[in-house]
């Protein structure tokens, strides 16, 4: 039984079946034709639940997140925007991730990084190691781009917000070229 929606009559009728439906997807009942309730699974209202509860406003690269836009206006437009290319580059300077393999790892496991990187927003997906290199290349091969980012991850806020969030501070340039190259 596939229902994305039903009455009150038929979830009395239908109970059992139409409550494994939402092992798929939420269900939606409704009564006098207009929506009365929701019923999802447990383990969909434990992920939402989670989503929820998300709130990375006080994490140290919250704060970093808004000194990259304060010091570094990029676009951020795109699927991997320039801006979001450099809040990666940031994140690999930071964690001293060894390759862009381990920072594509780190980006798709960890909800906070993903977070930072993408500005809060909900991007698409993840970002596959061919996404993240034609967001980064580019950047770094723009006049001027990659001395930026090393001057901003020089400064003394960066570095004492880098160290907050259990990374640690380096000068990015070389470690950029080496990762992208």
């Amino acid at each position: 039984m596939r229902n994305e929606s039903v009455g009150v009559v038929d979830l009395r009728r239908k109970l059992s079946a139409l409550l494994e439906t939402t092992r798929q997807q939420p269900l939606m009942v409704h009564r006098y034709g207009t929506p009365w309730a929701c019923v999802v699974s447990d383990a969909q209202w434990q992920q939402h639940r989670a989503a929820l509860e998300f709130d990375p406003g006080r994490h140290p690269l919250a704060r970093l997140q808004k000194l990259q836009r304060q010091h570094l206006p990029l676009s951020e437009q795109g699927m991997f925007s320039p801006a979001a290319a450099a809040r990666a580059l940031i994140v690999h300077a930071i964690y001293r991730f060894d390759d862009l393999g381990e920072l594509q790892e780190q980006l798709h496991y960890d909800r906070l990084l993903h977070w930072f990187v993408d500005a809060g927003g909900v991007a698409a997906g993840q970002w596959s190691l061919s996404v993240l290199r034609s967001g980064i290349v580019p950047l770094l091969d723009a006049a001027g781009n990659a001395e930026a980012l090393s001057a901003f991850l020089a400064r003394a806020d960066v570095s004492d917000l880098g160290s907050a969030c259990g990374g640690v501070p380096r000068e990015g340039g070389i470690a950029f070229r080496r990762m992208t190259g």
